[in-house]
């Protein structure tokens, strides 16, 4: 039999499996490293509004990315898993009153025998 996953508590509230919050903070690094601030920026709008539209390739990019599910027919909005909007709403803080943020650790508080999501998040400015 095999252990259950460990959980962790995320800056919203929610409770989400340890390795899915490390692996969707990474992917959100990696779009900020490549330069796909606006990408991010636009799942985060997303994921407040679920009747927001991608600009450009942004919903391409975050299909590809495996962060949202396109729209299955016209008149459909594309898609944010309830997992994925939390940890990236726990991840994404505003940085100012502009429309800048900052990617900073989803996780709420780390109890004793719980270790952080491996990915080691330096906080990385975004100016969509």
């Amino acid at each position: 039999m095999s252990e259950p996953t460990k959980t962790v508590r995320l800056k919203n509230g929610s409770d989400e499996a340890e390795p899915l919050v490390a692996v969707i903070t990474h992917v959100l690094e990696k779009l900020m490293d490549t330069g796909r601030g606006t990408a991010v920026y636009d799942l985060v709008q997303m994921c407040r509004d679920q009747t927001h539209k991608p600009f450009g390739i942004n919903g391409e990019t975050l299909k590809e990315s495996g962060l949202v599910t396109a729209p299955q027919a016209p008149g459909d909005d594309w898609q944010v898993h309830g997992s994925v909007r939390n940890i990236v709403l726990s991840a994404i803080e505003p940085r100012g009153d502009s429309i800048d943020f900052v990617l900073v650790n989803p996780v709420a508080t780390i109890a004793a025998e719980t270790e952080a999501p491996s990915t080691a998040i330096a906080e990385a400015e975004v100016k969509p």
